[in-house]
């Protein structure tokens, strides 16, 4: 996964939270995109659901890690606001689990 996969991925998934207006719009992006699109406005979405999609998208299986190495750069670009996620059950690795991303 590089840089310019995830910030095309993460442009797709900005462009279908604004045109979800119904309940039927959300489940028709939730079965596009394969992604939980949550949140008051469906804007918050987690980086840990992107591995099954990204992996049908590309045809190859992608390990979360991989998703999560370009996540503070491509939010960086994009200007989307994210935070880290870590494993309570692991508190001392110090790499994010996942990322929660706020899409515009």
């Amino acid at each position: 996964m590089n840089l310019e996969q995830l910030i095309s991925f993460l442009q797709e998934l900005s462009i279908a939270s604004k045109n979800i207006k119904s309940k039927e719009d959300l489940q028709a992006a939730m079965r596009e995109h394969d992604v939980l699109f949550l949140g008051e406005d469906f804007k918050l979405v987690y980086t840990d659901e992107f591995c099954y999609a990204l992996s049908k998208k590309f045809k190859k299986y992608i390990p979360i890690e991989e998703i999560n190495s370009p996540v503070p750069s491509a939010c960086s670009y994009l200007n989307l606001e994210y935070k880290a996620r870590y494993n309570i059950a692991d508190l001392q690795n110090t790499t994010p689990a996942a990322y929660e991303i706020t899409l515009k």
